[in-house]
């Protein structure tokens, strides 16, 4: 009957199947993986390509990085003398990592206020005024280093030294001029030209290391952008007198285009 024939040939099919499965099995014992796992192996290492193991060594390396720094602060006393010494040289060692120079930046600027001067003998000046040559984009991060830089000065006139040495003054105007817009910036610029005031007198000598003209004109462009606010202004007339001059007069002058050229050559 109908049933049997369907039972028959399914009984075929079924013995089929199974021979066909243990042919299979024969195959793939003989001559190893079948076409589809072969593919699947050649995809995968195809996807692997140089580029990618790099970013994920990359990868790892910031996660280390990271993973350090807060194994410092997550430490009672802070990690101790020897924390700011590790921290620069972590931030040394990941110079092109955003993440890793901020949370340095940011452990720095907190020790800096009691621990400024071992700061500025560790190592400490050259690797933050890398942070600003190499991220110059990332306002945040130029933000935390003006602030240190002002700590930095503050610190004693060794500080000072080193940071007019690496360009400090030249790094502080770039800021300022390519962030007009950004009132953190222009407040703490201000401010660390404003600690650094005492070492443009020896720098003076040097116009690689220091440009009156070009400092004053930060200052004046910092009220140019924000004339109305209060706390811009009263830290560019703190860094004008800081640098001896006063304030109203080298604004008045900045105006004019002839007295700024003969106030300019008077400070030649």
């Amino acid at each position: 009957d109908e049933d049997s024939d369907d039972s028959d040939a399914g009984a075929q099919l079924s013995s089929r199947s199974i021979g066909n499965k243990s042919s299979t099995k024969s195959n793939r014992s003989l001559f190893g993986a079948p076409d589809d796992a072969m593919t699947s192996s050649s995809s995968s290492s195809r996807w692997r390509t140089p580029d990618s193991r790099r970013s994920r060594r990359a990868r790892k390396d910031v996660e280390a990085a990271l993973h350090r720094l807060n194994a410092i602060n997550d430490d009672g006393d802070n990690g101790g003398p020897g924390a700011l010494v590790d921290i620069v040289a972590t931030m040394r060692q990941n110079s092109s990592a955003e993440e890793v120079q901020a949370l340095g930046a940011s452990m720095l600027y907190d020790r800096s206020k009691k621990e400024g001067a071992f700061l500025g003998r560790s190592g400490g000046i050259p690797t933050i005024l890398e942070v600003m040559k190499n991220h110059e984009n990332s306002s945040t991060l130029h933000v935390l280093c003006c602030k240190l830089i002002r700590n930095l000065a503050d610190a004693g006139e060794y500080n000072r030294k080193v940071l007019a040495k690496h360009g400090a003054f030249n790094l502080l105007c770039d800021t300022m001029e390519r962030n007009l817009d950004n009132i953190a910036i222009q407040c703490r610029g201000c401010a660390a030209l404003a600690a650094m005031a005492e070492e443009s007198k020896q720098s003076r000598t040097s116009s690689k290391m220091f440009d009156y003209a070009r400092v004053l004109g930060v200052l004046v462009g910092a009220v140019s952008a924000f004339p109305e606010h209060e706390d811009v202004l009263r830290r560019v007339y703190n860094a004008l007198k800081a640098y001896g001059y006063k304030p109203m007069t080298v604004l008045m002058k900045w105006q004019n285009e002839e007295e700024r050229k003969k106030f300019i050559a008077s400070l030649a």
